[in-house]
Protein backbone atom coordinates (compact mmCIF):
# COMPACT_ATOMS: atom_id res chain seq x y z
CA UNK A 1 0.00 0.00 0.00
CA UNK A 2 0.88 3.41 -0.58
CA UNK A 3 1.37 3.83 3.32
CA UNK A 4 4.16 2.31 3.46
CA UNK A 5 6.12 4.71 1.57
CA UNK A 6 5.61 7.51 4.34
CA UNK A 7 8.54 8.68 6.18
CA UNK A 8 8.27 7.83 9.93
CA UNK A 9 8.53 11.25 10.71
CA UNK A 10 5.15 11.91 9.13
CA UNK A 11 3.33 8.73 10.73
CA UNK A 12 1.20 10.98 13.44
CA UNK A 13 -0.06 12.56 10.01
CA UNK A 14 -1.01 9.50 8.90
CA UNK A 15 -2.26 7.89 12.04
CA UNK A 16 -4.28 10.97 13.24
CA UNK A 17 -5.85 12.66 9.85
CA UNK A 18 -5.21 10.18 6.70
CA UNK A 19 -6.20 7.20 7.84
CA UNK A 20 -9.24 7.97 9.24
CA UNK A 21 -10.35 10.45 6.64
CA UNK A 22 -9.90 7.58 4.34
CA UNK A 23 -12.28 5.19 6.35
CA UNK A 24 -14.84 8.20 6.39
CA UNK A 25 -14.57 8.85 2.59
CA UNK A 26 -14.96 5.10 1.94
CA UNK A 27 -17.48 4.45 4.04
CA UNK A 28 -19.48 7.38 2.78
CA UNK A 29 -19.31 6.44 -0.61
CA UNK A 30 -19.65 2.85 -0.09
CA UNK A 31 -23.30 3.19 1.88
CA UNK A 32 -24.44 6.82 -0.34
CA UNK A 33 -28.45 6.34 -0.44
CA UNK A 34 -30.22 9.39 -2.05
CA UNK A 35 -28.68 11.07 -5.16
CA UNK A 36 -30.99 14.29 -4.48
CA UNK A 37 -27.58 14.50 -1.33
CA UNK A 38 -24.57 12.94 -3.86
CA UNK A 39 -22.22 15.77 -3.14
CA UNK A 40 -22.55 14.90 0.46
CA UNK A 41 -23.35 11.21 0.01
CA UNK A 42 -26.49 10.98 1.80
CA UNK A 43 -25.09 13.72 4.78
CA UNK A 44 -22.62 11.29 5.26
CA UNK A 45 -19.71 13.66 4.61
CA UNK A 46 -19.88 17.04 6.58
CA UNK A 47 -18.29 18.97 8.46
CA UNK A 48 -19.20 17.24 11.31
CA UNK A 49 -18.44 13.83 10.32
CA UNK A 50 -15.18 15.41 8.74
CA UNK A 51 -14.17 16.78 11.97
CA UNK A 52 -15.54 13.82 14.23
CA UNK A 53 -12.86 11.36 11.86
CA UNK A 54 -10.01 13.54 13.12
CA UNK A 55 -10.81 14.21 16.62
CA UNK A 56 -11.59 17.89 16.32
CA UNK A 57 -14.19 19.77 17.94
CA UNK A 58 -15.78 22.31 15.74
CA UNK A 59 -15.78 26.21 16.46
CA UNK A 60 -19.21 27.28 17.75
CA UNK A 61 -19.81 30.69 15.30
CA UNK A 62 -22.24 32.99 17.98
Amino acid sequence: MVFEAIRPEFRPVLDELIRPLQQLFKYAMENEGDMKTFATCDRLLTVGTFMEAINVTPRKWV
